[in-house]
C-alpha cells in the first residue's frame, strides 16, 4: 500500500514492527528527508509533495487489469523477477505469485 510519500504499491509502513524494522526502511528513510525539509522552514504538506514528486515511479510490465506502480527500490527487484520468470521486463510481487502459484 502506497505511504504519503510514495505511489509505488510495494511501499508500505508496518506499523506493528516499528520505524526502525527493515521492512520500514524506505519510509524511514522520506520520513528522515521530510524532517530535515521542516528545519529548512518548508510546511509538512509541501515536503511530502516534494518526497513523492522526486520518486521515480515505473509499471510493472506485466499486470494485466492494473498497472502496479514501482519506485526505484521496488523497480531493481522488479528487474530480477522479471529476467528469472520471463527474460526481460520488470515483474512486481502480484505478477510473481501468479507465475509461481
Amino acid at each position: 500500500m502506497p505511504t504519503l510519500f510514495t505511489d509505488c504499491s510495494e511501499c508500505s509502513y508496518l506499523d506493528f514492527f516499528g520505524i526502525d524494522h527493515p521492512h520500514n526502511e524506505y519510509y524511514r528513510k522520506d520520513l528522515e528527508k521530510q524532517t530535515i525539509l521542516i528545519q529548512m522552514g518548508l510546511p509538512k504538506e509541501i515536503c511530502q509533495i516534494i518526497i513523492k514528486m522526486s520518486n521515480d515511479i515505473l509499471e510493472c510490465n506485466f499486470c494485466i487489469d492494473h498497472k502496479i506502480k514501482l519506485c526505484k527500490a521496488h523497480q531493481i527487484r522488479a528487474k530480477k523477477f522479471g529476467k528469472q520468470y520471463k527474460g526481460y521486463g520488470m515483474m512486481c510481487d502480484s505478477c510473481v505469485w501468479n507465475e509461481i502459484t
